[in-house]
């Protein structure tokens, strides 16, 4: 039966329409694989950076039932803002490192996409980091 639409195509000519969802198809995996390594790239230890957040200490809160560890806690307090003044440092050198990497795999991309669009430069086991 040929006027049957809901038959499988096992027996019938592959329609035009399937070249063109072949080729989104492709595209769409090609994406998905750069997606995917650079997902992983956040993986490696080397490429990335964690900055442990600071946290405040408990002994502000309970210094009013205690007041004789003012000064254990004042220690505690100044420790804890040169911690958050570090977790900046961090984060800030942690965002120009991720920069970086995104102008890199950028570059990379437009490479890949277009030659003429390729510097010469370090390949990406040189890149900075």
């Amino acid at each position: 039966m040929k006027g049957d639409k809901s038959k499988l195509l096992l027996d019938e000519e592959i329609p035009a329409s399937w070249p063109s969802i072949l080729a989104r198809s492709f595209w769409i995996l090609v994406w998905m694989a750069i997606r995917l390594h650079g997902a992983q790239a956040h993986e490696e230890p080397r490429s990335w950076g964690y900055c442990p957040p600071p946290y405040p200490p408990d002994c502000v809160d309970t210094l009013r039932k205690n007041p004789e560890t003012s000064a254990n806690c004042e220690r505690e307090v100044e420790a804890y803002v040169a911690s958050v003044f570090n977790y900046r440092a961090c984060l800030a050198s942690e965002s120009e490192r991720a920069v970086r990497e995104a102008n890199h795999v950028t570059q990379n991309l437009r490479c890949i996409m277009d030659t003429t669009s390729c510097r010469q430069g370090p390949n990406r086991e040189n890149a900075p980091r």
